[in-house]
C-alpha cells in the first residue's frame, strides 16, 4: 500500500484490498461504504468533476479509477450531480485529502461515498493499474473492505464477461420547461433517455427548448404522439448491439423524418441502427481532455468523452458523412446523415464536467431543425 494523506491524521479508516482478475492485488484503506463491489474496471483521466462522474449514468455499474492523484479536495454539493443519485459501483484513488477547501462544498467525498452506499479505496499506486489495464486491456475487479485476496480475486473473475444494460435516468415521463426565451417559438425536443445527463437538459432548456425525458421503454406512438421538433438520443452504458428493443424503436423513428441528435451510447446505437457495426475498445476513452478533429476543417477541440465502444468506420454505409475523429486512437468521434437532420457525436457537446469546446454542435443542430421545419 502507498502511504496516504489519511496517515497520522487521527481517524481510523478500515484496509481495503482491490482484486483485479488477472490476480493482481492492490492494499489501501477504504474511504467509502463498508462491503465489497465487483464491477468493470475503467481509468478516467479529468482531474476534476469527481461528483459529475460518480453521478453520471453513463458509468453506471462501473468501478472508476481516476488517473489524478488527489481527488476530494473539492468535497460535494448538491448543484452538481448528473441524476438523481450515485451511479457507480465502486471508486478507486491514489489520495483522498481529508481536508475539503470550496466555498459551494457542503459535504466531504468520503462523507458522502457511504451515505450512498459506494465502496470506495484510497492509497492504491493508480499509475501501476492503469498501466496494467493498458497492457492487458478491460479487466473487472473487487474492491473489498476487510476480507481476503482469494476471495476479492474469485469475486472479480465470476463477474469477468458480463455485460451492464443502460440505466434510465428518469423512470417516467418528465417535462422539462425552458429557463430562457427567445425571439422564435420554443422548440420541443423529446428525449429517450438511456442515461440523460442533467447538464444535457440544462443546456437544452437554456436555449429556449421545452424537453420532455421518456424512460428508453418509450415506444413509437408514445413518442410520435408528442409531435416533437426534434429528438434527443442520450448517451448511457451498454452495448448498442445486444439492445434489440432500443435498435427497434430507433429504426422506426429514422422512418419518421423527425431531426434526430444522438450522444455516446446514442450514438452508437443510431450507428447500428443505419447500418453500421460497433465492437469494444481495448480500455476505453474516459476523461475531459480528450482531442478531437473536424475531419472537413481540421479544427481540433478538446472534449468530454465516456466511451467503451467504438463505431467501426469501415462500416458505414455510403450516407453517412464521417464528421470527427479522435487523435489518441483514430475512432470515430461523429457523424452525420447525408440529406437529412440527422447528426451524432461520440463525445458529449455540452461537457460539464469538462470544457464548452464544442456546443456548437448542438447549435448546428438547431439550424439543421429549423431548414427541415
Amino acid at each position: 500500500m502507498l502511504p496516504t494523506i489519511f496517515t497520522g491524521q487521527g481517524a481510523s479508516y478500515s484496509e481495503a484490498i482491490l482484486a483485479l482478475s488477472d490476480g493482481t492485488v492492490f492494499n489501501g484503506v477504504s474511504i467509502g461504504a463498508d462491503g465489497s463491489c465487483v464491477a468493470e474496471l475503467v481509468f478516467n483521466t479529468a482531474l476534476s468533476g469527481h461528483q459529475e462522474l460518480i453521478t453520471d449514468p453513463s458509468y453506471a455499474e462501473q468501478i472508476v479509477v481516476f488517473t489524478y492523484p488527489h481527488i476530494g479536495s473539492t468535497g460535494v454539493n448538491s448543484h452538481d450531480s448528473e441524476s438523481n443519485g450515485t451511479q457507480i459501483n465502486g471508486l478507486v484513488i491514489r489520495d483522498c485529502p481529508p481536508i475539503t477547501s470550496n466555498f459551494r462544498s457542503e459535504q466531504s467525498l468520503p462523507d458522502y461515498l457511504r451515505a450512498n452506499g459506494i465502496v470506495a479505496i484510497s492509497g492504491v499506486d493508480t499509475r501501476m493499474l492503469v498501466r496494467i489495464l493498458r497492457d492487458k486491456g478491460k479487466q473487472s475487479a473487487c474492491i473489498m473492505v476487510g476480507g481476503n485476496s482469494e476471495e476479492a480475486i474469485a469475486m472479480a473473475r465470476a463477474h469477468e464477461g458480463k455485460l451492464h444494460n443502460p440505466t434510465p435516468s428518469y423512470t417516467e415521463t418528465t417535462v422539462f420547461e425552458p429557463t430562457s426565451t427567445t425571439d422564435e417559438k420554443a422548440k420541443h425536443i423529446v428525449a429517450i433517455d438511456f442515461g440523460i445527463k442533467n447538464s444535457a437538459i440544462s443546456y437544452l432548456t437554456s436555449r429556449g427548448c421545452k424537453v420532455t425525458v421518456l424512460p428508453n421503454s418509450s415506444d413509437i406512438a408514445q413518442i410520435t404522439k408528442l409531435a416533437p421538433d426534434a429528438l434527443y438520443i442520450s448517451g448511457g452504458a451498454g452495448q448498442a448491439n445486444s439492445n434489440s428493443a432500443g435498435l427497434d424503436t430507433l429504426q422506426q423513428l429514422l422512418e419518421t423524418n423527425i431531426p434526430l441528435f444522438a450522444v455516446g451510447y446514442g450514438a452508437q446505437l443510431l450507428a447500428v441502427a443505419l447500418g453500421a457495426s460497433v465492437s469494444p475498445l481495448e480500455v476505453g476513452n474516459h476523461g475531459i481532455n480528450h482531442p478531437v478533429q473536424n475531419v472537413e476543417t481540421g479544427r481540433v477541440y478538446i472534449s468530454c468523452q465516456k466511451q467503451d465502444f467504438q463505431i467501426n468506420k469501415g462500416s458505414l454505409p455510403k450516407n453517412l458523412k464521417p464528421e470527427f475523429v479522435s487523435l489518441f486512437d483514430g475512432s470515430l468521434q461523429g457523424f452525420s446523415v447525408i440529406g437529412k437532420p440527422i447528426m451524432a457525436t461520440q463525445f458529449y457537446p455540452e461537457g460539464a464536467p469538462g470544457p464548452s469546446d464544442l456546443t456548437h454542435i448542438i447549435d448546428q443542430f438547431f439550424d439543421l431543425t429549423a431548414s427541415n421545419s
